[in-house]
């Protein structure tokens, strides 16, 4: 192991670069969350990229100074990142489920799914940047705002999507679950009644 090569990966211009990066990219996602009035926003996104980035850049420079980066640790770190992010955002389903009283009957409504996968996907930019894969952040970071952009306004112009939400009821008297079907039958009526 050489100094000079150790010092150059452990410079400050590199990695105030991947953390500034990590910032940027959880910052787009978190900035367009922030708009829409999500609970998890700008400052959410941001720590969670930067969180991953952080992660990812310890055992690259801890191994060897990064001359001899052990893959084994790199890929530890990665599934504990994924992992612990899960939780997150499952507390986020969960916060905006509870959340929502429009209505006084039993009636289970899972709320906040792209919001928990926005969550992930700010990670999963974080880790590729604190890999140093940043092209594969910057074009991630394009690509999912893409998705929660017109991917949405899209969804929003079709019709038979926006009718077609599944609900689940409780029955008050029994406690069952219910769900409401016709909505899936009815377009396959037609199908079953030549048989």
């Amino acid at each position: 192991m050489t100094w000079g090569y150790a010092f150059l990966m452990d410079d400050w211009l590199i990695v105030i670069c991947k953390l500034s990066l990590s910032l940027f990219v959880g910052g787009l996602i978190g900035w367009e969350r922030q708009l829409a009035h999500k609970p998890a926003g700008l400052r959410t996104h941001m720590l969670v990229s930067f969180g991953s980035t952080l992660f990812v850049m310890v055992p690259l420079h801890v191994g060897g100074f990064g001359v001899h980066p052990n893959p084994d640790a790199l890929s530890r770190v990665i599934q504990g990142v994924t992992a612990g992010i899960g939780f997150l955002g499952a507390g986020e389903i969960l916060h905006q489920s509870r959340n929502n009283r429009e209505t006084k009957r039993n009636t289970v409504k899972v709320q906040g799914l792209t919001s928990a996968a926005a969550i992930w996907v700010s990670a999963a930019l974080g880790v590729a940047v604190g890999a140093g894969l940043y092209a594969i952040g910057l074009i991630g970071a394009v690509f999912t705002l893409f998705t929660l952009k017109l991917i949405k306004y899209l969804e929003g112009r079709i019709p038979s999507l926006a009718d077609r939400t599944p609900s689940i009821k409780v029955s008050k008297s029994t406690g069952r679950l219910r769900q409401k079907q016709d909505i899936y039958t009815e377009d396959y009526e037609d199908d079953y009644e030549d048989e």
